[in-house]
């Protein structure tokens, strides 16, 4: 699977079918390298009487228990689930775009809320040449001191202005040898639409960032986990931020955006 993570899937034979239909479509296969551990997942009909629809919890050999009525919402028990195994695997999911620039030696992560402009902003800026990790999710390693992301899904989902249905687009196919399988992190940046035309970067202090991140972390303090969480993010919060007001002209081919994000300190060591 994504990010190095091996997976061991047993149980019901619908579930597990299902498991593998869908995993591919959700997470890029065999980004990161290869993990020292195979995490078992364990799918479960529950046929006695309950007022859910599923439960998850891991076992103390640690095997991640996933048990569901039907398939309906089993897609959001399995992306819970595999949230919870990067975080014991010391991976942070966030809901964010990752690129970097051509020339660049570090990535800049764009986080924000469905909506902001997070995916057509990572398309227009790998039309431009820019090297491109996700549009919308990635999980992070701290490896010795250095924040480095991966890719977790593998296509573009765009919302065309005037269409509420969102379009899968193959980046790799479209922009090829631009896929990134990791990338240092040099900036974050908090994308939020703006009504204006011009779009504004604005510096952001480290308060401001860390107060953002949770939003963007699924399953942001939940369980054992929370403090590992709160760790992660304080030293998240250290990269330089900004606040993207996303305008109009993001739409417009990013041209004028990859000018404004000239700012950010991602061309290496030196910038």
């Amino acid at each position: 699977m994504a990010a190095g993570i091996d997976l061991a899937i047993e149980g019901d034979s619908e579930f597990v079918d299902t498991v593998r239909q869908i995993l591919p479509r959700l997470y890029l296969e065999g980004a990161g390298p290869a993990g020292p551990h195979i995490w078992p997942l364990l799918l479960e009909r529950m046929v006695e009487p309950c007022d859910i629809p599923g439960q998850l919890a891991f076992t103390e050999e640690g095997v991640c228990r996933v048990r569901s009525r039907d398939l309906h919402g089993f897609g959001m028990l399995l992306q819970t689930a595999i949230a919870k195994i990067l975080r014991r695997a010391g991976l942070l999911q966030i809901h964010a775009a990752a690129l970097c620039p051509p020339e660049g030696a570090a990535a800049a992560l764009f986080a924000g809320p469905s909506g902001a402009g997070k995916s057509t902003l990572a398309l227009n800026l790998a039309r431009r040449g820019w090297r491109f990790l996700s549009d919308d999710s990635v999980a992070l390693r701290d490896s010795n001191g250095a924040l480095t992301a991966l890719p977790l899904r593998p296509d573009f989902r765009i919302v065309r202005e005037g269409d509420a249905r969102k379009e899968l687009i193959d980046p790799e196919r479209a922009f090829p040898n631009q896929r990134l399988t990791s990338a240092v992190l040099g900036s974050l940046v908090f994308v939020e639409q703006s009504g204006d035309w011009d779009s504004r970067l604005v510096p952001l202090q480290k308060e401001g960032a860390f107060a953002r991140l949770p939003a963007s972390v699924p399953e942001f303090g939940s369980g054992d986990g929370a403090r590992w969480q709160l760790g992660f993010i304080a030293r998240l919060s250290s990269l330089p931020a900004f606040t993207l007001s996303a305008g109009r002209d993001i739409l417009s081919g990013g041209a004028a955006l990859e000018r404004l994000l000239r700012a950010l300190p991602i061309g290496g060591p030196d910038s």
